[in-house]
């Protein structure tokens, strides 16, 4: 090693055509071989935030300064990946509704994230700016985040509109029959801190008009430039997601051919893809014009 370490590399052409290569695989090694260790510290980090034992966050602590002292910068990395996978299942515990405001009615504000329509009700998801118990004496509900509630005989609502609402609302949970679809896991993924449905008394405030985003901007040019037909409805399904432009046969027909991810799923890649070579192309046009 020593004889090859004070020789001319022009000496060996081969190995210094390999050293680039060499070094590229070390690389990979080196990130593959911490994929694990960061996965498992990851996992432990979601089981002690769920568990929250009394004294881990001084343990922790100790551990990260001896490790410090130590220069031990792969626990270090491994602590902060275990402790920011804690911090995110404590936060996600501590917004959900605490147990003794279940069945309250409870003042909310908030803006509608998204809605979907289940015939008899209208099923919306809101982000909570506001919330204060009409009791008084309950424990707070401040640092509840996102609900989903039913909406009985509700008026015409918009994704984005801000609302003052009463609330009934409950803890997220699951159903107790085993072997079923796990609803407050999936709640939980889902970052719903409560269910329950809007009260009409006192009658709910529609404090803000919702502002159009860039998708209904772009439905709205499509619907201003194009015929109305079934081309125009197509077009709005596959580049901007707008599935609801399309009637129930035409439903039915692509369920009937299995091609129905391709409206689902090309909406989106189909919208993010135009407007990447946009921005490139309106890049590229300005470098070459300067």
């Amino acid at each position: 090693m020593a004889l090859l370490a004070g020789s001319n590399p022009h000496h060996y052409p081969h190995m210094a055509a390999n050293v680039p290569r060499l070094a590229s695989h070390a690389t990979r090694n080196v990130s593959m071989g911490l994929v694990a260790p960061l996965a498992i510290a990851a996992l432990l980090g979601a089981c002690m935030g769920a568990w929250a034992p009394a004294g881990a966050f001084g343990v922790v602590a100790a551990i990260l300064l001896i490790c410090l002292a130590a220069s031990r910068y792969l626990a270090i990395l491994l602590i902060a990946a275990a402790s920011f996978s804690a911090g995110q299942v404590l936060i996600a515990r501590g917004a959900a509704l605490p147990v003794g405001l279940s069945g309250e009615d409870l003042a909310v504000t908030g803006r509608i994230l998204a809605l979907s329509d289940e015939g008899r009700f209208q099923r919306a998801r809101i982000m909570v700016a506001s919330c204060l118990p009409l009791k008084s004496g309950r424990v707070s509900c401040e640092r509840l985040r996102h609900v989903r509630v039913s909406w009985y005989d509700a008026p015409a609502l918009a994704v984005g509109e801000r609302w003052a609402l009463t609330l009934r609302l409950r803890p997220p949970a699951g159903f107790a029959n085993p072997d079923t679809f796990d609803y407050g896991a999936w709640l939980w993924r889902e970052g719903i801190d409560a269910t329950g449905y809007v009260r009409n008394a006192p009658p709910p405030q529609r404090l803000a008009n919702a502002r159009p985003g860039i998708r209904v901007l772009a439905l709205g040019f499509l619907e201003a430039h194009a015929p109305e037909g079934m081309a125009r409805r197509w077009l709005a399904a596959l580049t901007l997601g707008a599935g609801e432009r399309l009637d129930d046969s035409v439903w039915a027909l692509l369920n009937a051919s299995g091609t129905t991810h391709l409206v689902v799923i090309s909406g989106l890649h189909v919208g993010l893809a135009a407007t990447f070579v946009l921005l490139l192309a309106r890049g590229l046009a300005r470098c070459r014009f300067r």
